[in-house]
């Protein structure tokens, strides 16, 4: 399993325990017994999904070393438009921060910052 892999894994495990509604997405084609099977569209990110809180989509590009390609770039530019919550993330904090999900440490963390 790739570092990718690995990490996409991680971050949809916990925005599921948060109650987050994702699944991950293959993208591109592939040839299958002698036919091309289509899967999403180029740029399409790694995990989708909804926010139950507000109904608003999610997409979260999973990168590791890995640079963005031009078409994950204008998906997440037209999403982001859109009003939806798009990015790339790197790590599990980058996605609960795509979502606008702080972890009681991180309130914790920004209020003390706010008093000094």
């Amino acid at each position: 399993m790739s570092s990718e892999t690995e990490l996409s894994k991680k971050i949809k495990d916990k925005l599921l325990s948060l109650g987050f509604v994702l699944f991950r997405v293959q993208s591109g084609s592939k040839k299958v017994g002698g036919y091309w099977m289509q899967f999403a569209p180029k740029g399409t990110p790694d995990i989708v999904g909804y926010d139950p809180r507000d109904g608003k989509f999610i997409g979260l590009e999973v990168k590791d070393e890995a640079k963005v390609s031009p078409e994950q770039q204008a998906f997440i530019d037209a999403a982001e438009r859109c009003g939806c919550k798009v990015g790339i993330v790197r790590n599990v904090e980058d996605a609960l921060r795509v979502v606008g999900f702080a972890l009681p440490e991180s309130k914790a963390k920004a209020k003390a910052s706010a008093r000094q």
